[in-house]
């Protein structure tokens, strides 16, 4: 694994404008900034700071909601605000790459690095003392020359959107095991990825020989044989799997064994007696891998496998299926879990439906009660069981 120790070089000196960054300050703590300019020795950067409740009182910023902001809000992701200060930053103070995006683009769905240590949005901008809306156009896009941190962001962010796509299904065994490939996949997000994870992942290179036909422009054919570099990655303990989290999103690791939403169920939620699928990683490294670390392992984990000549990453995914007795289950695999008690799948809190020819929007879910109120007309609330309204759910999302 020749290219951890160089990883963090490259990032310092590929930085240029337009990355953001992270970087060590000389009060020895770290700060954040867009670089504006660049040289070969620095970079000049204009900071960003992270929005206190003093910021939000001193110019009437309402904070981030559940209500305007749910992703935010519910992924706790710190919110910052870019000033007009600037600082000078030499190459060897820089730690690390930072995504900050505006809030738009979070609340947009199309985000999967929630969770992850180096990851923040932002609202505002302070320019001589005054407040003003930060653009709201999609920073992380593409154009002729993308800057580093853009690069790894798309990069991680794909990586990140697959792997949670493969939990979410309907699990066929109690142990079950799936795999993707990427293919372009870029080498130094690969490598960033190993230096990211550090010594608590499995890492190691090894060049094999591989057969393969070149084929001529005077329609001849020739066999011959090449070495391909293979790297792996491994994340086979609990300690990897945190690494990970930090790096691709917290909600890594864990998904919802049901079928995909359609238009007359267009929620699914974990409840009370569903399945969920879990990547339970054992505390230790199992024996046989410690002596060979590119050898088969039947223990839940993840194996990226990636071939420099090709270009290819390939994810492997073991994993278990749980079935969901308490709360406890989902929430000691992800703090953030919310588990349904409702086993009625549809019915949801503000879905609407019809009955008696009004249109009526949930408001509370107790029990087997659903307090309903009119969309359109000034009645009082009502209750309706719960297996009438869910009829009625499915019933009006197929019309």
């Amino acid at each position: 694994m020749s290219g951890i120790p160089q990883i963090i070089q490259c990032v310092k000196g590929s930085i240029n404008e337009g990355d953001k960054i992270l970087f060590s300050s000389t009060l020895e703590k770290s700060q954040l900034g867009e670089v504006i300019h660049s040289d070969e020795e620095g970079v000049l950067v204009s900071l960003y700071l992270l929005m206190d409740s003093v910021m939000l009182k001193r110019y009437s910023i309402p904070p981030l909601s559940p209500e305007n902001f749910p992703l935010s809000y519910y992924d706790g992701i710190p919110e910052v605000y870019k000033t007009s200060d600037e600082i000078y930053v030499e190459r060897s103070r820089i730690l690390d790459l930072a995504f900050i995006m505006p809030i738009a683009e979070v609340e947009s769905g199309m985000f999967y690095l929630s969770g992850a240590e180096n990851v923040y949005c932002t609202r505002y901008s302070l320019v001589n003392s005054f407040i003003q809306l930060s653009s709201s156009s999609f920073y992380f896009s593409r154009y002729i020359m993308e800057p580093l941190s853009v690069r790894m962001f798309t990069t991680l962010n794909t990586l990140s959107q697959n792997l949670r796509r493969l939990l979410y299904h309907q699990a066929e065994s109690a142990l079950s095991k799936r795999s993707f490939r990427l293919a372009l996949f870029p080498m130094e997000s690969f490598w960033y990825l190993v230096y990211r994870v550090g010594r608590v992942g499995i890492g190691i290179s090894t060049v094999r020989s591989q057969s393969v036909t070149k084929y001529f422009n005077t329609l001849r054919m020739e066999y011959c044989q090449k070495s391909n570099t293979v790297s792996y990655l491994r994340i086979l303990t609990q300690s990897a799997m945190k690494a990970i989290r930090k790096v691709l999103g917290l909600g890594i690791g864990v998904g919802l064994a049901k079928k995909r939403p359609t238009k007359s169920m267009p929620l699914g939620v974990c409840t009370i007696g569903g399945i969920m699928t879990s990547i339970d990683c054992p505390e230790e490294i199992p024996f046989d891998v410690m002596l060979k670390p590119d050898r088969f392992c039947s223990a839940d984990g993840i194996d990226f496998i990636y071939s420099e000549q090709n270009r290819y990453l390939t994810c492997a995914v073991r994993f278990s299926k749980v079935t969901v007795n308490s709360a406890e289950d989902a929430k000691n695999r992800i703090a953030m879990a919310d588990v349904s008690y409702s086993p009625e799948s549809g019915v949801y809190v503000s879905v609407w439906f019809k009955y008696n020819n009004a249109l009526l929007e949930v408001i509370n879910i107790d029990g087997d009660n659903v307090t309903c109120s009119f969309v359109q007309e000034l009645h009082d609330d009502i209750q309706l069981p719960l297996n009438l309204v869910a009829e009625l759910v499915a019933q009006f999302g197929s019309n």
